[in-house]
């Protein structure tokens, strides 16, 4: 007997979302719901951005060596005189189609038709912070918060959405030091993000230090290489440090005891694809979702450095 009325609804409802969406979008790297780019003017947020949106617009199979976990069309919100030509030339870098990206210039009387726009987008960028806010103070915690609002809606309604923003003046510059700063301004803003990507200042022409925070995955800090174009770039990762931070040992035998079963089975072995052995893994039972199989793998290969070489999944010698 359900009890609850509107707008309660009972657990399972709720749980049976979290199961069957994914966490991110491109995986460890742009989360499903909330995210935030930062870094100092000039770094290379933007071209970073665009060339993660030209891959999902695209429909590429992994970006930087992670995962594209879906794909769909793209709508870009530009708050900085010139700029929507500009990420009209990244899109056209990228040779994306012109039916896949949607750009538009803020307008703060908008929202109600971003909203509903996004209904029919896979990803929203807000390029950038700083300039929504009008004459409002980036510290302002209740300008923070009406900003916030509508965007958390979007991410509610299905729709991934990615802010970009400048973080604290001065912190690193010179330094060389590889120390995330985050967004600049009101701690509402770190709130209300699901995953922060922070580009670290340029101390190399062609390299960047990135570093991504999330509590839905472990953390990354990558070295990223960029060949510039006139308007976009194209990336790829040159390393990557080991995550050090501390899981229990249930955790850790859980995964190693998932990927084990599937290195030892002929079968799931051999299947090339993450995602297509966590579906095989949901049809021999187990998992009440495919989504949640195929995290779970996910999560068991990369805890034990799991590869597919030699035409099956093993660890590495």
């Amino acid at each position: 007997m359900n009890n609850w009325s509107t707008p309660f609804r009972p657990f399972e409802y709720w749980a049976d979302l979290a199961e069957n969406e994914p966490d991110f979008l491109i995986d460890g790297m742009l989360h499903a719901a909330t995210n935030t780019v930062s870094g100092k003017p000039t770094v290379g947020k933007t071209r970073l951005v665009a060339a993660m949106a030209a891959a999902i617009a695209g429909e590429d199979k992994e970006f930087c060596g992670s995962e594209v976990v879906d794909h769909g069309p793209v709508m870009v919100i530009s708050t900085d005189a010139g700029e929507t030509r500009r990420w009209g030339l990244r899109m056209r870098e990228h040779d994306i189609k012109d039916s896949m990206v949607g750009i538009a210039k803020f307008n703060p009387l908008d929202w109600r038709l971003y909203e509903g726009q996004a209904r029919s987008a896979r990803l929203m960028i807000l390029d950038n912070l700083t300039g929504s806010l009008g004459n409002r103070r980036i510290g302002d915690d209740d300008a923070a918060r009406e900003l916030c609002q509508p965007l958390a809606e979007i991410a509610e309604n299905g729709t991934t959405v990615l802010m970009i923003a400048h973080s604290a003046k001065n912190f690193e510059a010179q330094s060389g030091k590889y120390t995330p700063t985050g967004v600049m301004g009101s701690t509402v803003y770190q709130a209300w993000e699901r995953l922060n990507l922070h580009i670290h200042d340029a101390t190399e022409p062609n390299t960047r230090a990135v570093s991504i925070r999330s509590n839905d995955h472990a953390n990354r800090d990558l070295l990223l290489q960029a060949e510039w174009g006139r308007s976009s770039a194209e990336w790829s990762v040159l390393s990557e440090k080991e995550d050090t931070r501390q899981r229990t040992e249930q955790t850790y035998k859980k995964r190693n005891d998932l990927f084990d079963k599937v290195a030892d089975d002929p079968h799931l072995s051999s299947i090339e694809s993450g995602r297509e052995v966590g579906r095989t893994l949901y049809a021999q039972g187990g998992y009440k979702s495919e989504d949640a199989a195929i995290k779970a793998f996910q999560r068991a290969s990369r805890s034990v450095c799991g590869v597919y070489v030699n035409g099956r999944w093993q660890r590495p010698d």
